[in-house]
């Protein structure tokens, strides 16, 4: 019976104080001089010995560690939750600006490709332009009666000269052969640019004449079996760099671009003359000396002379021989503003353009 009173005791010790406490009987206070009655007679009625005075401090002190490590917890936790929020806040902050960089490099790329693009566009507009204004200023030097026209190549303004009256040759039969030659004929001028202009009752404008020529000329070159390219064939603008493309994209051997010239001083200036490039190319020289040559077989007009590089500057081209891949040259076939000279080119039109077409073949061969 004492000792299941003692349990029991114990038991419910336990249960108030919420810890597992040391309980012992009197026999154990005996020992630290405790009373040996109260020892006795608590050990009579079954009761359980503990010291108050070691007990509260030590129920205190465990206590205090439970709520520290409680504090400890939560404090450890707290952080740990504030550590992930900023992770989770900083990865977030992380993608949105790994967006906005990729957004504006892609933005940007693309402005780059737009801006290449516009600046292609202008490139070719200012490639354009400047074509255009180097036609432009090689008419502004062309002269007729003191005033700059809207003539092709640069017109010059000689000194009058003797003239002379030669009676035509007959002409000679082609030989017809075939040899795969291209020449490339261009007729000066075309649609509103109407190149040198003779005004009166007996008025014409020299792209009518170059076209007609240029015509003839092709008609008398396919009789050699060569053949034969037209920068234009009706009454059309051409820029001068589309007629050096044509002959240039056509491989040819030579282009041959006719023209008519101009003077306003006086109706007496007259002649032929040949323009080529100014570093006075050995083919291209012995191509223009042909063609003189043979106009002045058929007479009628005169004879003046190669001439190299540009009315206004020896060492500068026009662009008929500056841009072309081949032997070329510009044919001023007489003056438009001569009685003598528009007589000739409508009388021996024919016989000059045949001429000129066994000229040329026999240059051709004679390369081979």
């Amino acid at each position: 019976m004492q000792n299941n009173m003692y349990y029991e005791f114990e038991d419910g010790n336990k249960r108030k104080n919420g810890i597992e406490s040391s309980r012992t009987p009197k026999a154990v206070w005996a020992e630290e001089d405790e009373p040996a009655e109260d020892w006795e007679e608590s050990w009579e009625q079954g009761e359980v010995i503990e010291n108050p005075a070691e007990r509260a401090p030590e129920v205190q002190r465990r206590i205090q560690q439970g709520s520290l490590r409680g504090r400890m917890k939560r404090r450890t936790g707290g952080l740990l939750l504030s550590m992930a929020r900023a992770w989770e806040s900083a990865q977030r902050e992380t993608r949105r600006w790994m967006t906005v960089l990729l957004t504006a490099g892609a933005l940007l790329l693309l402005a780059v490709v737009v801006l290449m693009v516009r600046l292609n566009k202008v490139s070719k507009q200012l490639e354009s332009v400047q074509a255009m204004s180097e036609s432009l200023q090689e008419e502004l030097n062309t002269v007729k009666g003191g005033q700059a026209g809207p003539s092709y190549e640069g017109k010059v303004t000689p000194p009058a000269i003797a003239t002379k009256t030669v009676t035509p040759s007959p002409t000679k039969e082609p030989d017809v052969t075939q040899k795969g030659y291209i020449i490339c004929v261009d007729a000066g001028h075309g649609e509103w640019d109407g190149g040198a202009v003779l005004s009166g009752e007996k008025g014409r404008m020299e792209k009518d004449d170059n076209l007609r020529v240029s015509k003839l000329f092709c008609e008398a070159l396919e009789a050699y079996g060569i053949t034969v390219i037209m920068t234009r064939d009706e009454d059309v603008y051409l820029e001068l760099s589309e007629r050096v493309d044509i002959a240039n994209k056509a491989k040819a051997d030579a282009l041959i671009s006719l023209h008519r010239n101009s003077y306003a001083g006086t109706g007496e200036v007259n002649g032929v003359e040949i323009w080529v490039h100014s570093s006075m190319p050995k083919g291209a020289s012995e191509l223009a000396g042909s063609l003189l040559d043979a106009i002045m077989e058929v007479g009628g007009m005169e004879n003046r002379g190669i001439k190299y590089g540009s009315m206004s500057n020896p060492k500068e081209d026009y662009v008929i021989n500056r841009g072309a891949n081949m032997t070329s040259m510009i044919v001023e076939f007489g003056f438009i503003t001569s009685e003598k000279d528009n007589a000739a080119y409508d009388e021996y039109g024919e016989e000059y353009v045949k001429e000129m077409a066994a000229a040329v073949y026999e240059w051709l061969e004679a390369r081979q």
